[in-house]
């Protein structure tokens, strides 16, 4: 049965938004989900209907189970429609008990009024000879009116501070997510101090074992021509090297990155470091990520991976051969700089089979002429991407561009979720055409 309005008191309707519905159990929604389809559903009963089916409940067409996103935005849509219709209830209570209380003061009005009526002699004999018992009365009845008023002004009084509370309430809200900004900010910090520290740690390893080779390296001793080992005091050493930040400048440039071979921790974040503007940065990182076995995500984004015409290529050369990395974050790179980067990316792309989250926005990914036919190609043959975030690109600057994306993603038979807002897609009629093609094939496309 449909749930499209809520009953008040004095049967006064409120219409439900249709939007706000769930489309399966007809009830407004409590945690809503967007699913392949493009529709938006109760988690509980998406998920429930996914044990019976596959297909769409309102489109028929087949779903992926696992690609369920939450959908904030309609959640806080509906948790303010039910703040309305809460407070549009208090107000009605309180306007029935204004409405009470006026009937009672006119009660006491009209015993007054009649009191004052009965001025015949018989009346006044009448009540001379019941004075006291009509005391009495009279007393009982105010004292009950009275304790009328008094609970209805003290449930006016509550519904009014249950209103207040709730404006009490957003403003404390406002201050938690305030705090809740501050404490990323501080968070971020101690992410970047955390990093130095395991570089710092590297750096001291690498050094430990140079100082180890060296206490095994036989000398000749000058006085009586005798080979001695050397005693470097390696405790010493490494304690200086804690205290002085500039012998990390001493080491060969190679052994920056050669740490990452054996790094052990699942999530790398190497964000905001300048990564590209030296020519072999790529190079080595990229070493270094072909011969790792932990790491599962790896964060870059922030850096200038698109600086130099090489640096995709060794990239590329990199996760092409890593077969543990998942999330892949190459955001704000200036990715798209050079008329190859995206071939060499799409190499990369074409030849790893592990990665399951790309995100590329903030790129300028579009606009050379061939970016998007070669990033089509790379994702027609990848079977393990199930997210691709090209957000704030260049897409919608070349007329074709969506219509290599389009091929790409015909062929491909893993992405699930495509993200393409702030592409000017709209600059192009043909555009929208080859994102509902898209969205046939089953992909929650967002532009």
């Amino acid at each position: 049965m449909e749930n499209s309005n809520l009953n008040q008191k004095n049967n006064q309707i409120i219409d439900i938004p249709e939007d706000f519905l769930c489309p399966i159990t007809r009830e407004l929604m409590e945690d809503p989900v967007i699913t392949g389809d493009g529709h938006s559903y109760e988690k509980a009963a998406i998920e429930e209907w996914f044990r019976n089916s596959l297909n769409s409940p309102l489109t028929n067409k087949e779903l992926n189970p696992k690609n369920i996103i939450p959908n904030i935005t309609l959640k806080k849509a509906i948790n303010y429609f039910k703040e309305n219709i809460r407070k549009f209830h208090l107000k009605n209570q309180i306007k029935e008990c204004l409405i009470e209380a006026n009937k009672i003061t006119q009660i006491i009005n009209d015993q007054q009024l009649i009191q004052k009526k009965q001025t015949s002699i018989v009346n006044k004999v009448i009540l001379a000879m019941n004075k006291k018992n009509n005391q009495n009365s009279e007393k009982q009845f105010y004292l009950e009116q009275s304790k009328k008023l008094f609970k209805i002004k003290e449930i006016i009084d509550t519904l009014i501070k249950s209103i207040a509370y709730e404006d009490e309430l957003k403003a404390e809200k406002k201050k938690i997510i305030e705090l809740e900004k501050q404490s990323i900010e501080e968070k971020k910090k101690i992410i970047d101090l955390e990093k130095q520290c395991i570089d710092q740690t590297i750096i001291i390893s690498v050094m430990q074992k140079r100082i180890e080779e060296l206490e095994n390296i036989n000398v000749p001793n000058q006085r009586n021509n005798e080979m001695i080992k050397l005693d470097l005091q390696p405790n010493l050493i490494i304690q200086n090297i804690r205290q002085q930040n500039e012998v990390v400048e001493a080491l060969p440039y190679e052994h920056k990155y050669s740490w990452i071979k054996t790094y052990t921790e699942a999530e790398l974040y190497l964000s905001d470091n300048n990564i590209g503007s030296n020519p072999d940065d790529l190079k080595h990182l990229a070493d270094g990520i072909r011969n790792n076995k932990t790491i599962t995500k790896l964060y870059l984004y922030q850096n200038n991976i698109g600086s130099s015409p090489d640096n995709l290529k060794y990239l590329a050369d990199g996760i092409g051969n890593n077969k543990t990395i998942t999330v892949l974050d190459l955001s704000e790179n200036n990715i798209g700089t050079n008329p190859d980067d995206l071939k060499y990316l799409a190499d990369g792309i074409r030849n790893n089979t592990s990665i399951t989250e790309l995100y590329l926005s903030h790129n300028k990914i579009g606009s050379n002429p061939d970016d998007l036919k070669y990033l089509a190609d790379g994702i027609r043959n990848n079977t393990s991407i199930t997210e691709l975030n090209l957000y704030q690109n260049n897409i919608g600057s070349n007329p074709d561009n969506l219509k290599y994306l389009a091929d790409g993603i015909r062929n491909n038979t893993s992405i699930t979720v495509l993200y393409l807002s702030e592409n000017n897609i709209g600059s192009n009629p043909d555009n929208l055409k080859y994102i509902d093609e898209m969205k046939k094939k089953g992909l929650a496309v967002y532009h």
